[in-house]
């Protein structure tokens, strides 16, 4: 009764040493005197902040939790309902309804389903602690668009950018210049350009605005003003979409994601003791319901007879990875509490890893989810074992979008629902990586040298080949480029053979589409493709092209690509997806002029200017002189007189 009431005394901040001793005092008799529900609940919290204690009582702080699980179980689940209730509910008469309507949700489901059985799993524990602010959903196929963020080691002092896990950081060969993400500015004004010019041209699209204004009707060329009409009509588009979504008139929906298409959760987990921590069986907890309305989900411990199995899963996008069936994984129908093994049918798989957590350390953790079936798809939260011993599950805490579509939103700081954590899971989509390698040189051609990797010249026309792999489970089609620099051209292969190099000029539409020379068709090409113009999943196909470089300085290459689902009764479903490349490429002058200025050593007053030429030029193998024809150089203050003619 001492220790309770000096509990309730120094619980403040500033006593925080001693409320931790108290604590520790307290939690010791209750172990001691059989309480062990009670003392599960002080060692769960004393372990959260035991970083000002000595190694040793840490150790016994985490022997006797486990010990209390592992010895005396029963207990332990008492402990566990009274964890399960949030910090931020304070008053003991909501405390108590939301522990009842806790504990109701199993027993529904225990009398509906008799050979299920429950297992201890410690809710609400932050040991070790999951930051809920660094959580971060993604795919392989929206790798491209997330931001780059800061990386965690194990002291936590790591502040360089890092990029998920499994991104391909190298291309194979030599690269062109430095990866980079770009402006979200700049890739938000591509997309727009993209679907304006396709749209322009597309003979699919129908109903186009061929509306004409009094500065579209000044333009002669009607290819020009139809693809300037298109593209002031997106912008519009644009505009009202984003006035809605300020309004609150449109409200947001989950992100759209594929069937059997891995998703990843990052997130970050920090060791709060100084002792090392091994925590196994990482997996997401989520829940999914389908088209019919069933519901298949691993939220709470229930075991249920014959749920093991050992079957694994691999998709093409991560080989290396397996993914298999969830911990505690069942299905129940609709409004039904009666739930089966979901061994034959699940409705995911997870991924499972084990990791070594060393004393106050930090690391990224990465766990994977795959949907096998369409529906509603929301992540609940992680669960793992603590030393392989106990279940521990965390529920993310991820707050909504602040509000701003009314005057009483905006004064209170309202937020709404977040919807990170939801998608809405559709059919089966391509995934389309991308890679910029370096082409062999097997034609010698007059006009082309192959780059050896070291610095691009202004004006150098080198050869590459765009790598394009399906890693999806459907079949895509009309791939699409769209750069920001007219650098690229596609020849045409076999055609163009034996032409002079004015003829080729002449001939290079580079697959072109529409008049501003950066949107091209890739062509999809092979006898190994099972079919010319498709990318089946696990097929990949090498498109050549040539690069001429200009500028000079850091040139920022931004290439995206757009590519289709293909669908055999409409040849096009018209769902799109974009992927992202940005390539920092220094560029040098070809021809380098330089000046530098001495003392004339026959009179003082005088100046000797000289000027340096130097010709940098490798864009061919031979032919790489220059003529100067003349050279003149002014002064405002000085007379200029030649040493010497030419």
């Amino acid at each position: 009764r001492c220790f309770t009431a000096a509990l309730y005394i120094y619980r403040q901040d500033r006593w925080s040493e001693l409320h931790g001793h108290l604590k520790s005092a307290l939690a010791a008799q209750l172990y001691g005197m059989g309480h062990y529900a009670l003392a599960l609940i002080l060692y769960a919290k004393l372990a959260e902040g035991a970083g000002k204690v000595s190694m040793k009582s840490q150790q016994k702080f985490l022997s006797h939790l486990l010990e209390i699980c592992q010895e005396h179980p029963s207990q332990a689940l008492l402990g566990a309902d009274r964890m399960a209730v949030p910090s931020s509910i304070v008053e003991t008469a909501k405390r108590d309804a939301y522990r009842l309507d806790y504990l109701d949700q199993f027993h529904a489901i225990l009398n509906a389903t008799p050979d299920a059985s429950r297992i201890l799993e410690l809710p609400r524990i932050n040991v070790p602690k999951v930051v809920d602010s660094s959580v971060r959903i993604w795919t392989h196929a929206e790798t491209h668009f997330l931001p780059s963020t800061t990386g965690a080691s194990n002291n936590g002092n790591n502040t360089e950018e890092t990029f998920p896990s499994g991104v391909e950081m190298t291309v194979g060969g030599i690269a062109l210049g430095k990866p980079g993400k770009g402006e979200s500015e700049v890739w938000e004004e591509l997309e727009l350009l993209t679907t304006a010019e396709w749209n322009a041209v597309d003979s699919t699209v129908k109903d186009l605005d061929e509306s004409t204004t009094t500065a579209l009707s000044k333009i002669q060329d009607p290819q020009h003003r139809r693809v300037i009409a298109q593209i002031d009509k997106e912008k519009q588009s644009k505009a009202l979409l984003e006035r809605s979504r300020r309004k609150g008139s449109i409200k947001p929906k989950p992100v759209v994601r594929a069937r059997q298409e891995p998703i990843f959760c990052d997130f970050v987990v920090e060791n709060p003791m100084n002792v090392e921590i091994c925590i196994t069986q990482i997996q997401m907890v989520a829940r999914m319901e389908d088209a019919n309305d069933s519901v298949c989900t691993n939220e709470k411990a229930l075991q249920l007879p014959n749920d093991k199995s050992d079957r694994a899963w691999n998709f093409p996008s991560t080989d290396h990875l397996a993914f298999s069936i969830a911990d505690f994984l069942r299905v129940s129908e609709k409004n039904s509490n009666e739930c089966t093994p979901a061994e034959t049918n699940p409705f995911f798989v997870v991924t499972k890893q084990d990791i070594e957590l060393p004393g106050d350390a930090k690391v990224v953790v990465s766990a994977g989810l795959t949907p096998l079936v369409e529906g509603d798809l929301e992540i609940l939260g992680v669960r793992f074992k603590l030393s392989d011993q106990v279940w521990v599950y965390h529920e993310f805490d991820i707050p909504g979008p602040l509000l701003n579509d009314t005057r009483t939103n905006r004064a209170n700081r309202v937020r709404g629902e977040s919807l990170l954590l939801k998608s809405k899971v559709s059919v089966d989509m391509p995934c389309i990586t991308a890679e910029l390698v370096k082409q062999a040189s097997t034609i010698s051609a007059p006009s082309l040298i192959t780059a050896d990797g070291g610095p691009l010249l202004e004006g150098q026309i080198s050869k590459w080949v765009i790598r394009l792999r399906n890693v999806g489970s459907a079949p895509a089609c009309q791939p699409l480029l769209k750069t920001n620099l007219p650098w690229v051209n596609i020849p045409r292969s076999g055609a163009d053979e034996g032409l002079s190099d004015d003829e080729l000029e002449a001939r290079a539409t580079s697959k072109c589409v529409g008049p501003t020379g950066t949107l091209m068709e890739l062509p999809l090409l092979g006898k190994h493709l099972k079919k010319a113009g498709l990318l089946h999943p696990g097929e990949s196909a090498e498109i050549p092209i040539q690069i001429r470089t200009s500028g000079t300085g850091k040139q920022e290459f931004y290439m995206l690509y757009q590519y289709s689902l293909y669908d055999s009764a409409n040849a096009k479903s018209g769902r799109t997806r974009w992927l992202r490349k940005m390539h920092e490429v220094p560029i040098f002058p070809s021809l380098q002029l330089s000046t530098r200025v001495l003392p004339s050593s026959w009179k003082d007053n005088e100046q000797v200017l000289s000027v340096e030429f130097t010709n940098h030029r490798t864009d061919r193998p031979t032919d790489l002189y220059l003529t100067l024809d003349g050279l003149g150089l002014a002064s405002r203050r000085y007379k200029l007189e030649a040493l010497f003619t030419w």
